[in-house]
């Protein structure tokens, strides 16, 4: 947790703002943009953007694929999309970085919990965070969606003691439209956390129809202080 306390979340605070800049940034003209840009944006936040890639594709899928593709590459010039797109079998590893590398700042995912007779309902909305209203955000693409993985763990009764054990459902997909609903028939959740050990490089708001979602994770903690909310396990 000292690397995210270090490195994780100074980059977020500078890159919330509307003055930050992408981690890729095309068309650099000069050796003054050039300096301009060895900041934290570009390497701190770039690591963290790695460690998001390592989180979701597996560390020994991440070790081997990075192994393989300087094997490959140690007597010519590289194309970082090779490796990209070897990481994964679903969906364009190449598609996924650029959403994270090329455009400055980071989503917000809210995520809202809704239960009915009929079982629980999870929206997940993405939009870009900013750190203060007071900041001018107007020349900032407000419909720009980045390609967000999602994992989260899904719990019922706080009064239930194997609350935090890793019986509990989860989940995991990816999304890059503003919302996306998951619906789960029959099943009737009091509480959702995603972002595990914050490998997301985003950060998250959760709401509910039932009660303050801080008021589950209040009871769970109550119930089992020695456990770290922020590291739930996947099954």
């Amino acid at each position: 947790m000292g690397a995210l306390i270090i490195e994780l979340i100074p980059v977020m605070w500078d890159d919330g703002k509307p003055s930050s800049h992408a981690v890729i940034v095309q068309n650099v003209t000069d050796s003054a943009e050039i300096t301009s840009l060895f900041d934290s944006i570009t390497y701190s936040k770039g690591a963290s953007i790695l460690r998001m890639l390592e989180k979701i594709v597996g560390s020994d899928k991440f070790r081997d694929g990075l192994r393989d593709y300087l094997s490959s590459n140690a007597f010519d010039v590289g194309n970082p999309s090779i490796f990209y797109n070897n990481l994964f079998t679903n969906i364009s590893g190449e598609e996924f970085m650029k959403s994270w590398l090329q455009e400055p700042n980071y989503p917000m995912l809210t995520v809202h919990l809704m239960n009915d007779e009929n079982g629980t309902t999870i929206s997940f909305n993405q939009s870009r965070f900013i750190i203060s209203n007071a900041l001018d955000a107007s020349k900032l693409n407000n419909d720009y969606r980045w390609k967000i993985n999602v994992q989260c763990v899904l719990g019922e009764n706080a009064s239930d003691s194997n609350l935090i054990d890793q019986s509990n459902d989860t989940i995991e997909f990816f999304f890059d439209t503003q919302q996306e609903t998951q619906y789960f028939p029959d099943k009737f959740y009091t509480w959702v956390k995603c972002n595990r050990d914050f490998q997301g490089f985003f950060v998250t708001r959760y709401t509910s129809t039932l009660f303050s979602p801080w008021q589950s994770f209040s009871s769970i903690i109550e119930l089992q202080p020695t456990v770290n909310i922020n590291r739930m396990k996947f099954v």
